[in-house]
């Protein structure tokens, strides 16, 4: 295995890791609450830091990335997880408990913009490594509840969290072995300094349509995500006991890992400007007829929701590596994920208050296919502004 194979592989095992860690409490809470004697509503709250501060710091890690460099902080990463963990296993109140969950987030908020600059450093085949290393946080945040679980059930909830941070950990040294053995440090440093991006016609342009379309597209995303299987369960036409519901939303969420995998193929031999239309356009076609649609046409516009969705993931993650400069990639890419942490958490509140309006989710697509209206014109506008 080349050097850059190798580093890419810890690039992609800490975006598993990452997903997985920060999903755990979410499950481990279930067992907590029974040993400690309280409530749910008591300690989900709890996870808040955990969340804000996962989207927030990604800004200024943005900026770390120049002065400290990618590799050291992605071994920063695997250290601070492990430890975190190791705080969270070893809390005895609830306020150690949320310390050591606001710094798992702290931690975990390294990974995307220093990770995806030292993919877009090293790889030379950008789309393939982008998409499989989306599927890689998809594999660790489904396996999230199901090893949580399974820990708790078999070991006590502390080893919900000392099993993770045990491999992350042995991650870290192992990256830290590597790195030190590795040329492929200087190359990613030397690469990320001088890249100058591809020329684009209008910049302030290109900028504005691509924040616009992470709105749009990020609003999309967390409302369909996190509503899919509500949808699925109110909209279908005919009755369905719970694990039909289930299985068909993972049905659904599986067409969207397909996706990503297809079009990280193609972001190595098409334009990214034309599967950027083309995927908003599959995007407000899905929409349109989840919107309009019951039964089967339901699923069908909600798979195709959810394949453009995930192929969007890649290539907005290529634009950034390919059109923004290399000394300006990781601060774009702190950028990207900080708007989409904010998206994140107006998504929620807005959902629920279109459907507590009392027509179910037809408000609420209503409002997803207007995104895709908008994703759809700032993809147009993003082919204008680099041509």
């Amino acid at each position: 295995m080349t050097d850059t194979r190798r580093t890419i592989l810890f690039v992609n095992a800490a975006h598993a890791l990452v997903h997985y860690a920060i999903l755990i409490f979410p499950t481990a809470v279930l067992a907590i609450g029974a040993e400690w004697k309280l409530d749910y509503g008591e300690l989900i709250p709890l996870a808040t830091g955990c969340f804000v501060a996962f989207g927030v710091l990604s800004l200024p890690v943005g900026w770390l990335v120049n002065i400290v460099g990618a590799e050291r902080l992605l071994a920063v990463f695997f250290i601070c997880t492990g430890l975190a963990c190791f705080f969270i296993a070893a809390s005895a109140t609830w306020l150690m408990l949320g310390l050591g969950l606001l710094l798992l987030g702290a931690a975990g908020a390294i990974y995307h913009p220093v990770g995806l600059t030292l993919l877009a450093s090293t790889s030379s085949r950008l789309g393939q490594d982008l998409a499989v290393n989306g599927v890689c946080g998809n594999i660790g945040a489904a396996l999230a509840a199901a090893g949580t679980a399974f820990f708790a059930w078999a070991f006590g909830w502390r080893w919900a969290f000392i099993g993770p941070g045990m491999a992350a950990l042995t991650l870290g040294i192992l990256f830290i072995v590597t790195m030190r053995r590795s040329s492929t440090v200087g190359e990613a440093r030397a690469t990320t300094a001088s890249s100058p991006g591809l020329a684009v016609k209008s910049p302030i342009l290109a900028a504005c349509v691509v924040i616009l379309a992470f709105i749009a597209g990020g609003m999309t995303y967390t409302i369909v995500t996190v509503a899919l299987p509500k949808i699925v369960d109110e909209q279908f036409d005919s009755e369905l006991p719970l694990i039909g519901t289930g299985a068909l939303a993972t049905i659904i969420l599986v067409c969207g890992t397909l996706m990503q995998l297809a079009i990280g193929r193609l972001v190595d031999r098409l334009p990214l400007t034309s599967l950027f239309v083309a995927l908003a356009g599959l995007q407000l076609t899905g929409l349109a007829l989840a919107w309009l649609s019951t039964g089967p046409l339901l699923l069908v516009g909600l798979a195709l929701t959810m394949a453009a969705i995930y192929g969007q993931v890649v290539v907005d993650d290529a634009i950034v590596a390919r059109f923004v400069p290399g000394h300006l990639r990781a601060r774009a890419y702190g950028i990207s994920y900080f708007v989409g942490f904010v998206d994140s958490a107006a998504a929620i509140p807005i959902m629920s208050a279109l459907y507590d309006q009392g027509s179910g989710f037809a408000p609420v697509l209503a409002l997803t296919a207007a995104c895709g209206v908008l994703l759809l014109a700032c993809a147009l506008g993003f082919r204008y502004a680099v041509r």
